[in-house]
């Protein structure tokens, strides 16, 4: 009697830990079937959207002269009804989007008007998210090589509303441009008729202007290589003999023990 107790008992346990056992198979099964068909729901949906997109922009190269240009190394110009993570809002008519090779795109959106231009140089790269108002009708943007933008960017080409005084309007626009190797911080502005020289860096939250770039900082910069600007407005705070990396520091000491 006392074996078969015995038994009894280690046949329930036995029972006890393969129920718990295929119980926890069971969970981790379901989860990763939930997991996987999450995982097809999002490829599906993100599948229609670049479909869309796709069909959007074709309709606009067709119908209002709107064009999309990636440009390759060899600087041959292809049209292009899709670019990853880049979504553009055509507002008007006759106007181009030109990307470089190379320049990479994380939920950046572009709104352009009528018969503007903005040209994107390679090897571009941006953290989420980026929004470039190309608003005012004839214009260029123009962003260099090499520029690197941080999270919430914004450029404007425009004040967006008209200012008047008697029969004039006085904040009218001309084109933006950034130059070459620039990097841009996190939460700036930057707005209308500006202009950035090369390898500049632009400080978290600064409002950059018209303004911002004087001559003078051209002059007082003799080796005529670095440029950072911060504050709102933004001013020149340093020139100097000095450019900026995409490597963080600990990365850019491994990498190349020379620098300290």
């Amino acid at each position: 009697m006392k074996k078969y107790r015995m038994y009894k008992i280690l046949s329930l346990v036995t029972l006890g830990k393969l129920h718990k056992k295929y119980k926890r198979k069971y969970r981790e099964e379901k989860n990763s079937f939930i997991l996987q068909r999450e995982e097809k729901h999002k490829n599906q949906l993100k599948e229609a959207q670049i479909f869309a997109t796709k069909q959007y922009n074709r309709k606009q190269r067709e119908e209002n002269n709107n064009k999309i240009i990636l440009i390759d190394e060899n600087g041959n110009e292809n049209l292009s009804d899709y670019v990853e993570e880049l979504n553009i809002s055509f507002c008007g008519k006759n106007s181009t989007v030109k990307i470089n090779f190379n320049s990479k795109f994380n939920n950046a959106k572009i709104i352009i008007f009528d018969n503007s231009l903005l040209s994107i140089g390679k090897n571009f790269s941006n953290n989420p998210p980026l929004t470039i108002y190309c608003c005012t009708p004839n214009q260029l943007i123009t962003i260099g090589n090499d520029c690197m933008f941080s999270w919430d960017v914004t450029i404007h080409n425009t004040d967006h509303h008209a200012i008047t005084s008697e029969t004039n309007i006085i904040n009218t626009s001309s084109s933006l441009t950034i130059g070459n190797h620039v990097w841009i911080g996190q939460n700036a502005t930057i707005l209308k008729n500006s202009y950035i020289p090369d390898n500049s860096i632009i400080a978290a939250g600064a409002i950059y202007t018209s303004s911002s770039f004087k001559e003078k900082d051209v002059s007082t910069n003799t080796q005529n290589k670095g440029y950072i600007f911060a504050g709102n407005p933004a001013k020149c705070v340093k020139t100097g003999d000095f450019t900026w990396h995409r490597e963080n520091c600990q990365k850019l000491m491994e990498e190349h023990p020379e620098f300290k």
